[in-house]
């Protein structure tokens, strides 16, 4: 019995490609189900306070090693391959849900943030990413003079 993927996006490819078209390739955020570049990007939440920025991305079953995070022009990156590893001798899976293959998700920042000041942890499958703001992008207050 050969194993075959499940792609829940499957279904939608063809009303997928009608808005498309229309929209534009990544309106909705879905990888491409076409490309073999990428197969899937992780989720993720973006807080903003006062004084940083934190982003949490969701990507369960990695290690540390296969996560890559860049920073360029403005837009942090996060990047890597989450690898479906059996033993075909030992294991027959009648089906696979979960997705694997590369990822891939770039966020645009804010203007003002100290980019070399990233901080990055990883636990329990959630990423989170802290960048301060700098002194001139936190918000202050203004006194107000009397006249």
């Amino acid at each position: 019995m050969e194993m075959t993927l499940y792609n829940p996006l499957r279904r939608l490819s063809p009303s997928r490609r009608l808005f498309s078209n229309f929209l534009g390739d990544d309106f909705f955020g879905w990888p491409e189900l076409s490309s073999d570049a990428y197969h899937w990007h992780p989720v993720v939440d973006f807080l903003e306070t006062d004084d940083m920025v934190r982003l949490s991305a969701e990507i369960p079953g990695m290690e540390k090693k296969d996560i890559k995070i860049e920073v360029k022009s403005h837009a942090l990156s996060i990047s890597g391959e989450r690898k479906f590893e059996v033993d075909a001798n030992k294991e027959r899976y009648r089906s696979v849900e979960r997705i694997y293959g590369k990822f891939f998700r770039s966020i645009d920042l804010p203007e003002g943030l100290k980019e070399d000041k990233i901080k990055a942890s990883y636990r329990n499958g959630v990423l989170e990413i802290s960048i301060p703001k700098s002194e001139a992008a936190m918000p202050r207050e203004i006194p107000v003079e009397v006249q």
